[in-house]
């Protein structure tokens, strides 16, 4: 069977028709990729065992639309002495539509910095336990509608900094412990922000005291997507609308919609009032 060089850095693989992907990918030889991104398989039911590989610091899978769970298989030889992804730094699955829990135990990636979960449609349970990745500073779960919890132990995510949870409408309370203290930079859907309690005194790193609306005198940044009556409340036009900016304005960087481009015209209109 036909295998690249092993010299390999990157590798990249789209619209993959078959049901297994070949042997060679995952085998350790393989020792020089750094970089792998799979997607558009429609047939393939489980991911290749890419655990093994010892200078994989990126992975990006996205489109596969057979992939119900990610376990034991993704992560490589069980029996090697080596501890999968040792060098995995930034995880992300993007449209896996049916793709609903992910798997991982003690010592399984250990060096992650970045897990994003972007439209998994399907996707409603994290590791039991919790996520065990000790250096996670940024969690991002975008438009996952079945989900109802975040990871267990939160707080054991001790460099966690950055939270983001957007369209995940059936999330209404945060773990049992609350939040890492770590915790600099949240992001999240204006509905989720109003329905769920938060505890600001145990987060240190976004809050002194309370401003009059309760947010953070400390927080640095402050994103609400989902809300139609922002740029009605925010109408630079009313001048009465100026008392709202004045709640917020001790927040250096407000953004009103998920968009890119209405965020930047968000802060504009900010900086215009004052």
């Amino acid at each position: 069977m036909l295998s690249p060089n092993t010299t390999l850095k990157q590798i990249e693989i789209l619209g993959y028709l078959g049901t297994k992907f070949p042997n060679w990918i995952g085998d350790d030889s393989f020792n020089n990729i750094v970089d792998i991104k799979l997607s558009g398989s429609q047939h393939c039911s489980n991911l290749p065992p890419l655990g093994q590989l010892p200078s994989l610091k990126i992975l990006h899978i996205s489109s596969f639309d057979s992939v119900t769970t990610v376990g034991a298989e993704f992560y490589g030889n069980s029996s090697a002495k080596k501890k999968p992804f040792s060098s995995l730094e930034i995880l992300i699955f993007k449209n896996c539509h049916y793709f609903e829990a992910l798997s991982m135990s003690d010592g399984q990636c250990q060096e992650l910095t970045y897990l994003s979960i972007y439209c998994c449609r399907s996707f409603v349970s994290f590791p039991n336990g919790g996520l065990i990745a000790p250096k996670l500073s940024d969690l991002n779960i975008y438009n996952c509608p079945e989900l109802m919890w975040l990871p267990e132990k939160m707080t054991s995510l001790s460099s966690l900094k950055s939270l983001t949870i957007r369209s995940c409408p059936l999330i209404k309370a945060i773990p049992e412990g609350g939040l890492p203290i770590s915790l600099s930079k949240l992001r999240i859907n204006y509905h989720q922000l109003l329905r769920i309690k938060w505890n600001w005194q145990t987060l240190p790193n976004l809050k002194n005291t309370l401003s009059e609306e309760g947010f953070p005198t400390s927080l640095s940044s402050l994103s609400i997507s989902g809300c139609p009556l922002l740029k009605k409340i925010y109408d630079t036009k009313d001048s009465e609308n100026k008392e709202y900016w004045r709640k917020i304005s001790h927040i250096p960087h407000v953004g009103g919609s998920s968009e890119r481009q209405e965020e930047d015209s968000f802060l504009n209109m900010k900086q215009a009032m004052f």
